[in-house]
């Protein structure tokens, strides 16, 4: 890379990027050691300052001649979509075991009784359905298709950041990333997590359609996924975000999504608390909640054994931008393509903005997952700013971190699975003493994190019916304390 001269501005400006990385990488450090008083919405407002800070310096520097030139475009190889799905399910096999769990019991009992478009659920997405009653009573077959699809959506993110301008080494980095990222658990080894699986796959092959100029297959995709999931109404959007050129399939997508509400919210009541007016807590969330979620992809309990885990992910996403910073200065393209990954987060997340919270202990991530597509992307551009070797190496080490947090997270819901067959195998025992009525007191919503009984006990037991005026000799205790 060609050196050239800094102006006495743009050492300002660096000079401040520096000095507020540095400052966040203090409160990090005070944080997630509970040191002073230092709360989560200090660390945001840094975050806020610095990120502000670094696009001006990066804005106003001095324009290299010849840097905003597009690499040479370049196609996947078929081995490496194929490489994808089997990584995926060397990584989510044990997922294969954990059976349904809490929504799953509702889903699946929907789809037996054929209700593919009833009105007894209070959101209308037919294809998830579809999966449930072509699984059954099988749900490790459900389980297989989820990790499948999450599969082919890594694939399908290896040609988005091509399609955003990524080098071969980015995109495949970016695939990686998205393919080993914790917090996209929720939704691959949940089963009702192919609602959100499904629609990102809709979403994502629309837009890779449409920059192959399949405009009628964009159009079909975008209607797949807004029957998995109401999320997919942002496809339009991340569809220009993408790929401006393609703004004509754009607009015809946004007439489908448009369409598609119109429909929806004049023949079916928007779920309670689906539809509620913003408030500036809901916005400032959207603005900060999920980018938090994205950077520190683990539950609070582990960062609280292990605060360097936080420290370091935190830390080492300022360092990734102030480098990045440094390499980008004045190079409007990829500032601008940066710029569009990260609005991505935002839009995909935005149709359910009121309903948007992810826990401490990661429930609720789910809704980040068609967001992970631009975030792993944004990702692989920081971890790859230049054409440095060495760079592979962090690439490697943050998919090995990813790695280690899937597995992890993966352990409440193994147990989850335990305490649903504890439950199952009692009901069961009572169903044999003749019970036709249980009441089963501590009924387990959650283990650390991980859904049991939230909903679906009903259907899960049924026949057996759960009623409070059960015989005494056909109550059920729990012992749930023990699980958490």
């Amino acid at each position: 890379m060609e050196l050239r001269p800094w102006r006495p501005r743009e050492v300002i400006l660096f000079s401040v990027v520096l000095a507020l990385a540095a400052y966040v990488c203090v409160l990090a450090v005070e944080y997630y050691l509970r040191l002073r008083s230092v709360q989560r919405h200090h660390l945001e407002s840094a975050w806020m300052w610095f990120v502000a800070a670094m696009i001006l310096a990066t804005l106003t520097a001095k324009r290299p001649a010849g840097d905003d030139a597009d690499l040479p475009p370049w196609s996947a190889t078929t081995s490496l979509p194929l490489t994808l799905v089997a990584a995926a399910i060397v990584l989510y096999y044990p997922a294969f075991r954990l059976g349904f769990l809490s929504d799953d019991f509702v889903l699946s009992a929907l789809a037996a009784r054929r209700e593919f478009f009833g009105q007894s659920w209070a959101f209308f997405r037919p294809l998830p359905l579809l999966f449930y009653n072509a699984a059954g009573a099988h749900p490790a077959v459900l389980h297989a298709v989820v990790v499948l699809l999450h599969g082919l959506n890594a694939a399908l993110v290896l040609r988005l950041a091509a399609i955003f301008g990524l080098s071969r080494r980015q995109s495949f980095s970016a695939a990686a990333l998205f393919l080993t990222f914790p917090a996209n658990l929720e939704a691959v080894a949940w089963c009702a997590g192919i609602q959100d699986v499904l629609m990102t796959a809709g979403v994502l092959g629309a837009i890779v359609a449409a920059s192959a100029s399949a405009t009628a297959l964009s159009l079909v995709a975008v209607a797949a996924s807004l029957l998995s999931k109401e999320t997919a109404v942002a496809a339009p959007l991340l569809m220009w975000l993408s790929n401006r050129t393609r703004w004509r399939t754009a607009a015809a997508a946004l007439g489908v999504a448009g369409a598609y509400a119109l429909w929806r919210t004049a023949t079916r009541p928007l779920a309670e608390g689906f539809a509620a007016a913003p408030t500036s807590y809901k916005l400032k969330e959207l603005l900060v909640r999920p980018y938090g979620t994205l950077a520190v992809p683990f539950r609070g309990a582990q960062l609280a054994e292990w605060p360097w885990l936080g420290i370091l992910l935190v830390g080492g996403l300022a360092v990734l931008l102030v480098r990045a910073a440094w390499h980008w200065r004045g190079r409007r393209r990829l500032i601008f393509m940066a710029g569009a990954l990260a609005l991505w987060v935002i839009v995909s997340i935005a149709p359910v903005y009121s309903m948007f919270d992810v826990s401490g202990t990661l429930q609720g991530s789910r809704y980040v997952y068609l967001a992970t597509a631009g975030w792993s992307i944004l990702m692989a551009a920081l971890l790859l700013p230049a054409r440095s070797r060495l760079d592979m190496f962090l690439v490697i080490a943050a998919c090995g971190i990813g790695v280690f947090g899937v597995r992890l997270n993966l352990v409440p819901w193994t147990r989850a699975a335990a305490m649903r067959d504890e439950v199952l195998s009692a009901v069961e025992r009572a169903s044999a003493s003749g019970c036709k009525e249980v009441w089963i007191r501590n009924v387990p919503d959650s283990v650390q994190g991980a859904y049991v009984f939230r909903n679906g006990l009903p259907e899960a037991i049924a026949p057996i019916a759960v009623s409070p005026a059960a015989p005494s000799q056909c109550w059920i205790s729990v012992p749930f304390r023990a699980w958490n």
